[in-house]
């Protein structure tokens, strides 16, 4: 850890009387560093240390917090303070532990789905929030953000950094043409129904973008706390639901239990019919972009912001990883033709 940003942690902390003997780095995070913090009076905390990119990944993560609290959801880690200058906040530290999403009962997931209803009840004006960083507010939007993905990788593989695995790779799958193919046809299905193209702005809603077990903490006899909102903002609310469904850390879901989440959810929801209409065509799109995610996610970029939030990445072991997830879901993509 950089040595002045931990002296200005100690130093914020001393002035309300509080001694922090011990910085522990934890494991976790695709965007930032977490350290748990120990003090002499036995009270925790979590300092997140932000990666430095365009999107206020701060801000975004500390604005839904404080607004959750504010709005009487109080299932998410308590703000404490924040340096935007240093790039990094501290928060209350919350007991509890990662489920897979194999572990996760009917009971969680019905958890799952209120958190969801309460943030879509939410109604700030949207000038208080950005857009969710990948927000999609049109059929077009999602189309560009699987082509905006699908192209980053394929432009990576002209630069000097990347693996040449994935080269190889891309020979085989001929990512480019499959996707291409798989959005033409979505979008003559779409043709075939009266759904607008765009929705309209009174049906926006705030959405940390990705839910699911990997960012709920579960502690026995109690309710879920909810974790890691860097890429809070306006999105169309039947996208959240899509990247849930369509996870890695979803996967495993039985259909059954996914079946259960959709059903909790409509009857749930207070979104009108022309919004949850556009759903299946959601997760059309979610289905393509989450391969054009998976190919994205070992370029240069994201494999630099991967070794700033893990000390023991290992990028081999990592791209390996990725091309195999890639393959089952190609594989999930034709089987379902």
């Amino acid at each position: 850890m950089d040595d002045q940003l931990q002296a200005d942690v100690a130093s914020r902390f001393k002035k309300d009387g509080i001694t922090i003997n011990a910085f522990s780095r934890l494991a976790g995070g695709a965007n930032n560093q977490i350290y748990r913090l120990d003090s002499t009076n036995n009270q925790r905390f979590i300092l997140k240390v932000y990666f430095a990119d365009r999107f206020h990944r701060l801000a975004r993560e500390y604005g839904a917090l404080q607004l959750f609290r504010q709005n009487g959801i109080n299932s998410v880690p308590r703000c404490v303070f924040k340096n935007d200058d240093l790039g990094y906040a501290v928060y209350s530290f919350e007991e509890g532990s990662l489920k897979t999403d194999q572990e996760m009962n009917r009971g969680d997931l019905s958890e799952l789905v209120d958190f969801i209803v309460n943030i879509q009840k939410l109604t700030p004006p949207l000038k208080d929030f950005e857009n969710a960083i990948t927000f999609s507010f049109s059929f077009s939007d999602y189309e560009d953000l699987v082509m905006t993905r699908l192209t980053a990788f394929l432009d990576s593989l002209n630069t000097a950094e990347i693996n040449p695995r994935l080269k190889e790779f891309n020979d085989e799958v001929r990512a480019e043409e499959l996707i291409k193919k798989k959005l033409k046809n979505i979008k003559d299905q779409l043709l075939k129904t009266n759904l607008p193209n765009e929705i309209s702005s009174t049906d926006y809603r705030l959405s940390p973008e990705d839910v699911g077990p990997h960012n709920m903490l579960f502690n026995d006899g109690k309710k879920p706390i909810f974790i890691d909102f860097e890429c809070f903002g306006w999105d169309d609310p039947t996208r959240l639901i899509a990247v849930f469904l369509h996870h890695e850390r979803s996967k495993h879901l039985s259909q059954e239990d996914k079946k259960y989440f959709l059903d909790t959810y409509y009857s749930s929801t207070s979104l009108p019919k022309r919004v949850t209409d556009r759903l299946i065509w959601s997760m059309k799109y979610i289905e393509l972009d989450w391969i054009a995610t998976l190919l994205q996610s070992m370029t240069p970029g994201k494999i630099k912001k991967r070794s700033f939030s893990l000390p023991d990445f290992d990028k081999e072991k990592y791209v390996e990883e990725q091309i195999n997830k890639i393959r089952d879901r190609l594989a999930q993509l034709n089987n379902a033709q």
